[in-house]
């Protein structure tokens, strides 16, 4: 409440207000009295206050000195809890980042905690940050008027939590991006390139292209054998070839053999409308059409005799 507020409150006070006198309580008989009572007062409480705050300003306790013992229990309750999933959204964040770009055959650790009982510990973790947050924000503004609240205080404090909530929601891809757009392509490029036509990144792509990666030349069999039509679409654009015979172990698939072994309907018709042709044979003797007609994929078929 606000010293002005303080003093309206005051002027409004009705016949059932209470003033302390001679050692005893005395109720004032009249709304007329309280009012006069009230309008003497109000100056005064007004300057205890400025007093105060002057006060608390020389000695230095404006600030969490100002909480009650009850109040400073409880942040040092949430302060502990806050610094456990600090550190734990800052190991995600390095996880996903710095290990990702360097680590070679790195794997998300949530994965790794999927069928582990760490995974429970791990959901309670993230459940507790988010509640922190809330914690935290709501007795922030619910004392945004309290001029002996420690707001710069709460502010960092949830500064800090909004930013470690924050940190859950990227991709695996989209960290990866951020990183190789920081530290260039890395150690990992075309483990990366990779990554990213098996999980349709055209992002991670994109970001690996702009900082100088040189693409994979059978980079085009990974995003054909994947569901990724956006990567896929991309790589044909940069001028990757669509007939060459550089996909499987011996080298003699083309990117439409890959597309019709793991039925890729859409990276087929992709791949056709970017001249892709059916009559090519592999090493086995075997066309892409022919492969379809073994397989007995009257969709893949159909596509293909377009």
């Amino acid at each position: 409440m606000s010293v002005s507020d303080a003093s309206r409150t005051c002027r409004h006070v009705r016949c059932s207000a209470v003033s302390r006198g001679g050692g005893r309580q005395a109720r004032l008989s009249t709304p007329l009295q309280a009012r006069r009572r009230c309008a003497l007062a109000a100056p005064l409480y007004e300057a205890a206050l400025q007093g105060k705050l002057q006060l608390a300003e020389l000695t230095g306790t404006y600030g969490a000195d100002m909480l009650g013992f009850g109040s400073k229990i409880a942040a040092v309750v949430l302060a502990v809890l806050t610094a456990l999933c600090t550190l734990f959204a800052g190991t995600l964040v390095y996880q996903q980042t710095w290990d990702q770009w360097s680590r070679p055959n790195w794997a998300n650790f949530w994965w790794g905690a999927i069928h582990s009982p760490a995974v429970f510990v791990m959901f309670a973790i993230v459940l507790t940050h988010f509640i922190l947050l809330l914690i935290v924000g709501v007795w922030w503004l619910r004392n945004a008027r309290n001029p002996f609240f420690p707001h710069k205080l709460f502010t960092g404090w949830f500064v800090i939590l909004l930013a470690g909530a924050i940190a859950y929601f990227p991709s695996d891809e989209q960290y990866a991006a951020a990183t190789v757009l920081l530290l260039g392509p890395g150690p990992k490029s075309v483990e990366l390139q990779r990554d990213a036509a098996n999980r349709d990144s055209q992002l991670l792509l994109n970001v690996l292209i702009m900082r100088g990666a040189k693409i994979e030349k059978n980079l085009l069999c990974y995003a054909a054998s994947a569901d990724s039509p956006s990567v896929l679409t991309r790589l044909i654009e940069l001028g990757a070839q669509v007939n060459e015979q550089n996909c499987s172990g011996d080298g003699n698939d083309t990117a439409l053999h890959d597309a019709v072994e793991r039925k890729r309907y859409r990276n087929a018709e992709i791949l056709l409308k970017a001249g892709a042709r059916v009559d090519i044979t592999n090493s086995r003797g075997i066309t892409a059409l022919g492969l379809a007609l073994t397989r007995q994929d009257e969709r893949m078929i159909s596509i293909l005799k377009q």
